[in-house]
């Protein structure tokens, strides 16, 4: 009889609370002994940058906006799915307002990590890609609408994301969010 054995390897912290935790499927018991076991599975690999962000949060070391800005780019990716782990939703905001600059981001991942800090605060998740971004204005992930976007120095955003720049534009707009560019 073949069984789904499916569950997680959790991290614990020093009071034995989970930090984070990987999905493993398929999982097989190789061998056991005492306080020690192997097992075989499959896992879900976090993208590069994953476990550099939450080395960072153990340390207390994410205290303030941009510390995303010390990841390369290749890392970035780890970093939009941390912050989707571990973005804490308080109260939920409604028609806000925002501003975000072009040149404080030099591609589409920086444009990501910018957004969900300026809408959930430091270490804030607000999409890591077109499909996710339209999700988080559907309402959740900490704002129920954003009535405007200011997005200074837009021109070196456009220069930079190509057509992209107007499928983030036409998001925006389907969600009735007024963008204004300067």
């Amino acid at each position: 009889k073949i069984y789904e054995n499916n569950g997680f390897i959790c991290l614990l912290d020093d009071k034995k609370s989970i930090v984070t935790k990987t999905f493993i499927s398929n999982i097989r018991i190789v061998k056991s002994q005492k306080n020690n076991i192997t097992l075989l599975g499959q896992i879900w690999y976090h993208p590069p940058g994953y476990h550099k962000a939450w080395k960072m949060r153990l340390n207390n070391e994410i205290v303030q906006k941009n510390i995303w800005k010390s990841f390369r780019k290749e890392e970035l990716q780890g970093w939009l799915v941390y912050v989707l782990h571990t973005t804490t939703i308080g109260q939920v905001k409604e028609n806000i307002s925002i501003q975000i600059d072009g040149n404080e981001f030099h591609h589409l991942d920086g444009f990501f990590c910018t957004l969900g800090e300026e809408v959930n605060g430091i270490g804030g998740y607000f999409g890591r890609g077109f499909g996710a971004l339209n999700d988080c204005l559907c309402g959740g992930f900490g704002v129920k609408t954003i009535s405007k976007l200011t997005w200074l120095n837009h021109q070196r955003s456009k220069k930079i994301f190509k057509t992209k720049f107007d499928k983030i534009l036409q998001i925006f707009a389907d969600r009735h969010v007024q963008v204004i560019l300067k």
